[in-house]
């Protein structure tokens, strides 16, 4: 079990740099549209914030993920229970937006489907 959880840890964290270049993307397009004067000045700037919070809780979020001892749980689902409480508190405590607890919840139900299936015939 301890390998699965390994796994799905090292999936985990390959899905959230995969997010961070999606935010950069969006990062990017909406510089685009700005420099078109597409947006204006105010909702590019809101929107620039947003998206930085949203990467440094993705950040704070893979630093948890590198600092998680995968002999400490007993199974995969414990392990997402686990992150899922700390990406709970991130957006309590430090007042992360909450569209990230829901992006974390997606990454992790497909990596879990994806390891939980490795051993299905």
């Amino acid at each position: 079990m301890e390998r699965k959880c390994l796994r799905f840890l090292k999936i985990l964290r390959a899905e959230l740099e995969d997010l961070l270049e999606d935010l950069k993307a969006v990062e990017d397009r909406y510089r685009q549209r700005f420099a078109k004067s597409e947006i204006t000045n105010y909702v590019f700037l809101e929107n620039e914030a947003l998206l930085s919070r949203e990467e440094e809780s993705v950040r704070a979020l893979m630093s948890s993920i590198d600092g998680m001892n995968s002999s400490g749980y007993k199974s995969v689902e414990e392990i997402v229970e686990a992150l899922d409480a700390v990406a709970r508190e991130f957006i309590t405590t430090k007042e992360y937006p909450a569209a990230v607890h829901r992006l974390l919840r997606r990454k992790m139900e497909k990596v879990l489907s994806y390891v939980m299936a490795e051993d299905a015939p």
